[in-house]
């Protein structure tokens, strides 16, 4: 079915992520097929691929959004903008919840921009976590120059991201004039009412197995169920030796918005 076909396609942009890692970190061995098995065998993957839900779209649209926005990060492709824009939007389009990858996208799109502006080279992070060591680094990031071309990359990609979801999902919308961004009334009441189904007022019986728990609930859960004790001891593997031997900001943000969101949840 459509859900399957979408799912395929993500673990096919896993594999092209992994080729843009291997190529961008000098790694050697079957890096991009191993990142693309251990996507196709993941649990939830597969448990969403048989059914009718929105989560084969917006895992598709986003991976597809986040391989794009590596090409522009780290091999300064800048055709890929405004496709990366429309891809978020169909993603968007499928579930608002695309919206928490934003800090992401526009993280690469400034590192696209710091790396046109130094000719492709790539600023390394060598952490101190000093008051000195942070000045340093924030002289060296923030460069007027890449500023610039950052807000014309975030202005084509938000551009291309609005008109697509406009055209995509018009019912996010109060009317259907493109000029007018009044959220529609009836959407931010289903959101609300979403919303109340996770508190304990509500007490929406598929939500009660998360209340009241603690976030070790989760991590249990992900770990021993979602992906499986080995599974989840390789993640934890991979996740100390980038941290340890790929100093890079991308690396640094991909790993802390993971943590972030997760706590978050």
């Amino acid at each position: 079915g459509l859900s399957a076909t979408f799912d395929m396609l993500t673990v096919i942009l896993v594999y092209k992520i992994g080729r843009v890692f291997e190529r961008e970190y000098k790694i050697n061995g079957p890096f991009a097929l191993a990142a693309m098995f251990f996507y196709a065998i993941a649990v939830e993957p597969i448990q969403l691929a048989h059914y009718f839900t929105v989560d084969p779209y917006l895992t598709t649209f986003t991976t597809l959004t986040l391989y794009l926005c590596l090409l522009f990060a780290l091999e300064r492709k800048v055709w890929v903008v405004p496709f990366a824009g429309v891809a978020l939007g169909l993603a968007i389009s499928s579930k608002v919840s695309a919206i928490y990858m934003l800090p992401v996208f526009g993280i690469c799109l400034y590192l696209g921009a710091l790396r046109i502006v130094h000719h492709g080279k790539e600023k390394k992070v060598h952490p101190h976590f000093t008051l000195k060591w942070i000045e340093t680094e924030l002289k060296a990031l923030l460069v007027p120059k890449a500023i610039a071309y950052t807000i014309i990359a975030t202005a084509v990609f938000g551009v291309f991201c609005y008109l697509t979801v406009r055209l995509a999902n018009p019912y996010y919308f109060e009317t259907a004039n493109f000029l007018d961004l009044t959220i529609n009334a009836k959407f931010k009441a289903n959101i609300a009412q979403l919303k109340g189904f996770e508190s304990t007022e509500g007490y929406f019986p598929p939500a009660i197995q998360w209340m009241n728990k603690p976030l070790t609930y989760q991590l249990t859960n992900m770990s021993v169920f979602g992906l499986g004790i080995p599974y989840f001891l390789l993640v934890l593997v991979g996740l100390g030796y980038l941290l340890r031997n790929k100093r890079s900001i991308l690396i640094y943000t991909l790993i802390g918005w993971t943590v972030c969101y997760f706590i978050y949840q």
